[in-house]
């Protein structure tokens, strides 16, 4: 949490509010920031990025803890941070195409689904009309989202691609691991289609920024929907090697 003084006066004669400031996952950033010889990497970068601000509640990407984003927008941009990782391993492993068919959102009450062409699917059904705020989310990642890549193709580096998922905090993803692993060796994979998570690592973050709820901070009943509903966003999509 980005705070002043004068939230930080607030928040003292809260007493919800002053409980929370000594949780153990949360961090109190205050403003205007003292100066500081050497400026640490995290804070550096959130001075770059423009998100020293008092009243913003920030959430630390679980693919690099040197790195935050603005809370209301934390599940779409570490989706597409997943996206785009899986991609630099693809490359890495000598793809020659990675491409993505589908894109799903699935809540505690729905499923949709969107198409390379934009259509909409809920429960497998296409729909038209009136757009709902899980249709305009799906929209909004596929909008985002690099549809297809192509490469110029190569010999598979595992023990790069391997060190890669290492140092992004992506081991523990099996479908990335699965396609490194059959990429090692001899008879190697040369396609592969898969459904591919996009939001499994984020949410035990989002879920700490959802419950840190101080005067001082404002997320919209938009955010405390997405970490409620449980959002989860998957991709099918299609590697050739």
């Amino acid at each position: 949490m980005v705070l002043d003084q004068h939230d930080l006066d607030r928040c003292e004669y809260e007493p919800h509010a002053s409980k929370l400031l000594l949780d153990d996952e949360a961090y109190i950033l205050s403003v205007p920031i003292g100066r500081q010889d050497p400026i640490p990497a995290a804070l550096q970068n959130i001075i770059d990025s423009d998100l020293a601000r008092a009243g913003k509640m920030l959430v630390q990407s679980p693919f690099d803890h040197d790195c935050y984003v603005e809370a209301e927008c934390a599940a779409q941009s570490f989706a597409l941070a997943k996206h785009l990782h899986f991609s630099i391993v693809c490359k890495i492993l000598g793809a020659k195409e990675v491409r993505v068919e589908q894109i799903n959102l699935r809540t505690s009450k729905s499923s949709m689904s969107a198409n390379c062409e934009g259509m909409i699917l809920v429960n497998g059904i296409p729909v038209y009309g009136t757009a709902t705020g899980e249709s305009e989310s799906l929209q909004r990642l596929r909008a985002q989202l690099t549809l297809s890549n192509k490469y110029a193709g190569g010999e598979p580096d595992v023990e790069a691609a391997e060190q890669y998922l290492r140092c992004f905090r992506l081991f523990g993803d099996m479908s990335m691991r699965s396609i490194l692993e059959m990429r090692r060796g001899s008879n190697q994979l040369i396609e592969h289609k898969l459904v591919l998570s996009l939001s499994n690592e984020a949410k035990s973050n989002l879920k700490v920024a959802a419950r840190l709820m101080v005067p001082a901070v404002s997320l919209s009943a938009k955010f405390s929907r997405v970490v409620e509903d449980g959002h989860d966003y998957t991709i099918t999509v299609l590697v050739r090697f």
